[in-house]
C-alpha cells in the first residue's frame, strides 16, 4: 500500500496511569487516502507479465509424391514472446488508458508464414519478392478510455490504438492482441446495449506497424517487388470500415444484432441468439444460432453483379458435471470467392464470429457451399483431483464442398469432401509458487478429396504460457 497509517502513543510509560480508556478509545489516527490519480492507476490499476513459448509444425501432403513435407502452406515455428498489460481503472471514475506491448522472437529456423513472426516481404536479393519470418517490437494497444454514468445506464469509450468488440467486428488474438487505429463506443441502458466502431487502420501479430486496410493480400507490404519475373500489384486502400450493433439480455437468452460496412468494398449484418438452460442438477445446455449475410461492392471488390452471400450455423452445448458434449451444423452461400468472407475487408481480421460452430484448427468449414457437421466432447478431471486438467477432442465432416476455385457462379461444382481431426491437452496450475503456468498441446489433421481449395495436412502446437501480475 502506498498510502500510510500513522499511529501516535505516548512515549513515556508512568503517563499512561493518568489516561483513561476513554482517551485510548478516542486515540488519535492520521489517515492519507490514496489520490485520485493514485487509486485509477495503481490501486485499481492492473499490470500484468505474460510470457510464452509458441511451438508449431505442419506439414503439407504433396499432391504429386503423396509425401508430407514442408512444402507449399508447411510451418516450421519457434516463437518466444513477452509482452506487457497494463489496464487502468478511471480517474474521477471517467478516464483511463490501456496498454499492450510486446516482443516477439524468433527461435532458430522458421519455415512458412506462422501469423506469429514480423514477415518480412524482402529477405534476399533487393527488389526480389523473397519473404521470411523475423523477430520483432511492437505496441498493440495504447488506448484512451472514457466512462460516463452509473452501472445500469453509462457511457464507455476507447480511442487510439484499441482492440473492437462491436456490431459485426471482433478483434482476433495471436500471441498479442489484434487491433485497430479507431474507436469503440457503448450506450447501455439495463439490459440493453448499443454500440457503434470506427476505424482506419490496423495491425496483427505478423506487422509492427498499424497500416492501412487494403485488397491485398500482403497489405501492399510487398508492392513493386519482382516475384519470378512478374510484378506484386498493390491493392486497393479501403479508407475506413464501421459497424453498429444492439444486444439485448433477456435473461438466460440474449441476442446480438450487428451491421458494418467496409467502405466501397463489403458490407455485413448478423443476428446470433444465445440461450442457456438448466435441464436438472447434472445437466445444462447451451444453444447458439448464428446468421450473417453480407455483399461485395463492386467498385473496390473488382466482383461484377456480386451475389448476396449467407453463412447460416447452429451449435449445442451438453454439460454433464465434468464432460461437456457438442455438436454444429453449419453452411454458406458464396458463389464468387473460394470462401465465405466474413470480415469487411479482405485480410484484416475485421470481423466477429463468436460461434462458428464447425470451426477446426486447420479449417473453418466456410469454403465456399460447405456444409459440416462437427461432433466435439470435452473432460476436465476434478473428479481425479486433477481440476488444472482438460483434454478434448472433436471430429467435424463437410461436404458440397466446391470442387474448383477458379471459376464461379454456374461454372461451378461442389463434388468435394473435408474432414477433420483436432485434439487438445490443457493443463493450467491454478495455486501455489507456479500459479499462472499453462501448457497446452493442440494435434489436429485435415483430409480432402474432390477440391483444390486445400491439400491434406497435419499439425500440432505446443505453447507454454505464464502470466504473473505485478499489481
Amino acid at each position: 500500500m502506498m498510502s500510510t497509517i500513522k499511529l501516535r502513543a505516548s512515549l513515556c510509560a508512568p503517563l499512561l496511569f493518568f489516561i483513561s480508556s476513554a482517551a485510548f478509545s478516542a486515540e488519535e489516527m492520521d489517515y492519507e487516502p490514496p489520490s485520485l490519480f493514485e487509486k485509477a492507476f495503481y490501486d485499481e490499476g492492473k499490470l500484468d507479465l505474460n510470457t510464452s513459448l509458441y511451438i508449431r509444425h505442419r506439414a503439407v501432403k504433396d499432391p504429386t509424391t503423396g509425401k508430407y513435407g514442408l512444402g507449399p502452406a508447411g510451418i516450421q515455428n519457434q516463437t518466444g514472446n513477452i509482452a506487457l498489460s497494463y489496464i487502468s481503472g478511471y480517474y474521477k471514475d471517467v478516464i483511463g488508458f490501456d496498454f499492450w506491448g510486446n516482443a516477439n522472437i524468433k527461435l532458430g529456423h522458421t519455415v512458412g508464414q506462422s501469423e506469429i513472426l514480423y514477415y518480412d516481404y524482402q529477405c534476399g536479393q533487393a527488389g526480389k519478392f523473397s519473404p521470411c519470418e523475423k523477430s520483432y517490437m511492437a505496441v498493440s494497444v495504447a488506448a484512451l478510455k472514457l466512462k460516463l454514468g452509473e452501472e445500469n445506464a453509462n457511457f464507455k469509450l476507447a480511442a487510439g490504438y484499441t482492440p473492437i468488440n462491436s456490431g459485426t467486428i471482433k478483434s482476433s488474438w495471436g500471441l498479442n492482441p489484434h487491433a485497430f487505429r479507431g474507436f469503440d463506443g457503448a450506450l447501455t441502458i439495463d439490459d440493453l446495449k448499443l454500440t457503434y466502431a470506427w476505424a482506419d487502420r490496423f495491425k496483427n501479430d505478423w506487422s509492427r506497424d498499424f497500416k492501412p486496410m487494403t485488397t491485398s493480400w500482403h497489405q501492399n507490404n510487398a508492392a513493386g517487388l519482382d516475384n519470378n519475373g512478374g510484378t506484386m500489384k498493390a491493392g486497393k486502400i479501403i479508407d475506413y470500415i464501421h459497424t453498429a450493433g444492439a444486444i439485448y439480455n433477456f435473461g438466460n437468452t440474449v441476442l446480438d444484432l450487428g451491421y458494418g460496412e467496409g467502405k466501397d468494398y463489403r458490407r455485413n449484418w448478423q443476428a446470433q441468439v444465445e440461450r442457456n438452460d438448466t435441464l436438472s442438477n447434472d445437466f445444462s445446455l447451451r444453444s447458439k444460432l448464428f446468421y450473417q449475410g453480407a455483399r461485395y461492392n463492386e467498385k473496390l471488390s473488382g466482383i461484377s453483379d456480386p451475389a448476396t452471400e449467407y453463412y447460416v450455423g447452429i451449435g449445442f452445448n451438453l454439460s454433464h458435471h465434468n464432460t461437456v458434449w457438442s455438436l454444429g451444423y453449419s453452411q454458406n452461400y458464396a458463389p464468387n470467392t473460394g470462401d465465405y468472407n466474413f470480415r469487411l475487408t479482405p485480410w484484416a481480421n475485421s470481423d466477429k464470429r463468436d460461434y462458428q460452430p464447425t470451426l477446426s484448427q486447420l479449417e473453418d468449414f466456410n469454403v465456399s457451399g460447405a456444409r459440416a457437421v462437427r461432433l466435439g466432447v470435452s473432460y476436465n478431471f476434478a473428479d481425479f483431483q486433477l481440476p488444472e486438467l482438460t483434454l478434448a477432442s472433436a471430429v467435424t465432416y463437410g461436404w458440397h464442398v466446391v470442387t474448383d476455385v477458379s471459376k464461379t457462379r454456374g461454372e461451378r461444382q461442389y463434388d468435394g469432401k473435408m474432414t477433420s481431426m483436432d485434439f487438445s491437452a490443457r493443463y493450467l496450475v491454478a495455486d501455489g509458487p507456479a500459479k499462472g503456468l499453462s501448457f497446452t498441446l493442440l494435434p489436429a489433421l485435415l483430409r480432402t478429396t474432390d477440391s483444390n481449395y486445400k491439400t491434406d495436412r497435419n499439425d500440432v502446437k505446443f505453447i507454454v504460457g505464464y502470466s504473473m501480475n505485478v499489481f
